[in-house]
């Protein structure tokens, strides 16, 4: 199964990575006798070898689709893939806890203790690391959207070049793209938490309904209980959860709505 979705994941890198590059390629080369577009991808100096030219203008193209829009979804899919990792071994460490109900013994509840508060700190560690680059990331795919939104609002009743094309599709597929895989991804590192947390709880009642009173079991679930990881955020501005996705795609309709008033 790992590997089937690891051959998915690969197979969705290299398509993106070959859109864009198509998509810089057209764009560069779309408009040959668009003078302006091809002295500004080529520094301002007008090559008199065309085939030099064109190259260098593909070259740079490349930069730019890259920087602009390639290189964010990438960040984004790394920092899914470690949301996803994690989960699974919350995931793990869940199946674990349920297996304590038919023992209760308080020495493999104490040893998963250990295991549960070495997660947790990785759980604080990877949202620290991982929050400040999300919110850059949010604002860079949602501020994209934006201008290619006010750009196909602004210009839709005259013909677009074909570079102008290229931008909206790259930015309206990777855009959405990055989004769905950060909150996706993360929100599943809050619903496992939270099943671990139910788990806990079960595990208490099972005590008490068994007048297994011991201090030490007791002791342990309880300090599992009080630690928690409630939803990942982009530095506290924005939790990574899917509510927050569906806010961020409504934002962007009633912006494209927006601008359609006003023009009218």
């Amino acid at each position: 199964m790992k590997r089937y979705r690891y051959r998915i994941l690969n197979l969705i890198i290299v398509s993106t990575y070959l859109s864009m590059f198509i998509m810089a390629t057209v764009a560069a080369l779309g408009e040959p006798n668009h003078y302006t577009s091809k002295v500004r991808l080529s520094f301002y100096k007008d090559f008199e070898n065309e085939t030099l030219g064109n190259s260098i203008c593909v070259f740079i193209n490349q930069l730019i689709y890259t920087y602009q829009y390639e290189f964010p979804f990438l960040a984004s899919g790394m920092i899914g893939i470690l949301y996803y990792e994690f989960s699974e071994f919350l995931h793990q460490f869940h199946e674990d806890l349920k297996l304590q109900f038919k023992s209760l013994n308080h020495n493999k509840i104490g040893s998963l203790q250990q295991v549960h508060t070495f997660l947790y700190q990785v759980g604080l560690e990877v949202q620290n690391g991982t929050s400040m680059i999300c919110f850059v990331i949010i604002c860079c795919q949602m501020t994209s959207m934006y201008v290619t939104l006010s750009v196909f609002n602004v210009f839709i009743k005259k013909k677009f070049s074909s570079s102008s094309i290229c931008r909206m599709i790259l930015s309206f597929i990777l855009g959405p793209g990055s989004l769905a895989c950060l909150t996706l991804c993360s929100s599943k590192i809050s619903t496992q938490f939270q099943k671990v947390q139910r788990t806990i709880l079960l595990l208490k009642d099972e005590l008490i309904r068994r007048e297994l009173l011991e201090s030490k079991v007791f002791d342990s679930l309880n300090t599992m209980l009080e630690k928690q990881i409630n939803v990942m955020t982009a530095s506290g501005f924005v939790e990574l959860t899917p509510k927050s996705l569906l806010a961020m795609i409504g934002s962007l309709i009633s912006y494209t709505l927006l601008i359609v008033n006003l023009k009218q």
